[in-house]
C-alpha cells in the first residue's frame, strides 16, 4: 500500500477516537444515581413555629437565585416575638400559604410568650383571725415581664414545647412564724420556733388551654434567719414587744427548687375543677404535696391565662367573679422553719425531725374578682398541725393582680 493511504488512513482513525470521546463528555449524568445537593436555609433566631417542606423539582435557576438572595424556597417563617396578631390572639390555627402554585399548611405548635407584663402584690395575716403565732405574716411583690424569658436562671425551669402560652416572673417573698407567745424571752420548749425567710424567686408558668394544663416552676434564693429582717420588722410594727426573737432560727443559706402541674378535670361555663401535684426540694422545704381546686362563677377559661385584659388586641369579658374552694396533703420531708437551716447547726432552739407531722391537711376558701386589667383575690387559709403537740392554725391573704 503506498505511503500517502496509510497517513490518510491513521488520521480518519483519529477524527473518529476524538469524536466519540467528544460525545462521551456531552452526556447527560444519571441524577438517579448522583443527586444534585439542595441548599436548605439555616433555622431562623428564636422559637421557629412554622413547618415547611420543599418543591420536588428545583431548577438551576432556582438554585442560583438562592444562592444570591440566601433565602428558603418558602421564605416564610414565624416566631414568638415576630408573630401576627391574628395568630398570637389566637384567631387562625392554620393559615394557608400559596408559593408557586402550591399550598403549604402551617401549624403553630411550640410555646408563646405572652407580650405583656404584670405586678402582684399579696399580704398574709392571721390578726383578720384573731391570732397571733405560728405563720403569724407573709407579704409577696410578683412582677412578670416577656423579657425574662432571656434570662439563664429560668433555664432550669421545665421545657413544654407543645402548643401554650409562657410567663416569666420574679417574686420577693418574706414570711415570719412565731410560737403562741412573743413577750417571753426564754424558750418555750415544745413549742414552734421563731423564724422568717426573704427570698427572691425565679418562675415559669406554663398554660396549655387545648390540653387543660398548667406547669409551674421556678429557683428561690434567699436568706433564712436574723439577716431576713423578721423579728426586726415585726417589732418594728408590733404594739406587744416579740422580745422571743432573740432565739429565732440562726442564719443560713435559702436555696429551693420547685415544680407542679396542674390538670383540668372539669371546666363548664361555670363551674372549673382541677387536680394537681408538685414538689420543692432545697435547704428550707422538702415536700411533695396533691391537691384539688373547685372554683364556680363567671371567668375567663382558666388555662387561657392570667384572664385579664392588657391592651386592646385582647377581647375578654369585662367583669369576672368567682368562688374559690381547695384541699391540699402535703408529706414533710425537711422544714426549715421548724427543724433550723441545713449547714448551721449552732440552733438555741429547734425541733427534731421525730417531732414534725409528715402529714399536714390544709383548705382554702375565698373569691377572686377581675375588672379588665385589675383583679383582686381573698381567701382564708387552713392548716393542720405541723408539729407533734402543736394546734392548726388559720389566716387570711388578700392578693391583687394588674397590668403595667
Amino acid at each position: 500500500m503506498p505511503l500517502h493511504r496509510y497517513i490518510i488512513t491513521f488520521l480518519l482513525l483519529s477524527l473518529l477516537v476524538s469524536c466519540s470521546q467528544y460525545q462521551e463528555e456531552q452526556k447527560v449524568p444519571d441524577k438517579s444515581a448522583a443527586p444534585e445537593p439542595v441548599w436548605h436555609p439555616p433555622f431562623p433566631p428564636g422559637r421557629i413555629i412554622l413547618h415547611w417542606e420543599y418543591p420536588s423539582e428545583l431548577t438551576k435557576e432556582d438554585l442560583k437565585e438562592q444562592i444570591k438572595t440566601r433565602e428558603p424556597v418558602i421564605p416564610y417563617w414565624v416566631t414568638s416575638r415576630k408573630a401576627p396578631s391574628e395568630i398570637t390572639s389566637g384567631k387562625i390555627k392554620a393559615p394557608k400559604l400559596l408559593h408557586r402554585k402550591k399550598q403549604y399548611l402551617m401549624s403553630i405548635s411550640l410555646p408563646l410568650t405572652d407580650p405583656h407584663s404584670f405586678l402582684s402584690i399579696q399580704f398574709d395575716n392571721d390578726v383578720f383571725l384573731s391570732m397571733d403565732y405560728y405563720y403569724t405574716n407573709g407579704i409577696q411583690f410578683q412582677y412578670i415581664h416577656p423579657a425574662l424569658q432571656r434570662s439563664r436562671i429560668l433555664s432550669i425551669a421545665i421545657p413544654y414545647r407543645k402548643k401554650s402560652l409562657n410567663y416569666f416572673g420574679i417574686r420577693l417573698v418574706q414570711n415570719m412564724y412565731t410560737p403562741t407567745r412573743l413577750d417571753i424571752e426564754q424558750v418555750l420548749v415544745g413549742d414552734r420556733p421563731f423564724a422568717s425567710y426573704l427570698y427572691l424567686g425565679f418562675f415559669k408558668t406554663t398554660y396549655d388551654k387545648e390540653n387543660k394544663l398548667k406547669l409551674h416552676s421556678g429557683l428561690d434564693i434567699g436568706l433564712l434567719g436574723p439577716t431576713s429582717l423578721g423579728g426586726l420588722i415585726q417589732t418594728t410594727i408590733h404594739s406587744t414587744e416579740p422580745t422571743g426573737w432573740a432565739n429565732q432560727i440562726g442564719n443560713d443559706i435559702l436555696l429551693s427548687y420547685h415544680a407542679s402541674i396542674e390538670k383540668g378535670i372539669l371546666e363548664k361555663e361555670l363551674l372549673t375543677w382541677n387536680i394537681a401535684a408538685g414538689a420543692i426540694g432545697g435547704t428550707l422545704y422538702d415536700n411533695a404535696y396533691i391537691s384539688t381546686l373547685l372554683m364556680a362563677g363567671k371567668q375567663e377559661p382558666y388555662f387561657n391565662g392570667y384572664g385579664l385584659q392588657c391592651g386592646s388586641n385582647r377581647q375578654i369579658n369585662k367583669l369576672q367573679y368567682v368562688l374559690i374552694a381547695g384541699l391540699k396533703t402535703t408529706l414533710v420531708g425537711y422544714d426549715a422553719t421548724l427543724q433550723g437551716g441545713l449547714f448551721n447547726k449552732n440552733e438555741i432552739y429547734s425541733l427534731s425531725g421525730d417531732e414534725i407531722e409528715r402529714f399536714t391537711y390544709s383548705a382554702i376558701a375565698g373569691f377572686q374578682v377581675k375588672y379588665k386589667w385589675f383583679g383582686l383575690t381573698g381567701k382564708i387559709h387552713y392548716i393542720s398541725s405541723e408539729f407533734k403537740g402543736g394546734r392548726d392554725h388559720k389566716w387570711v391573704s388578700i392578693g391583687t393582680t394588674f397590668c403595667l
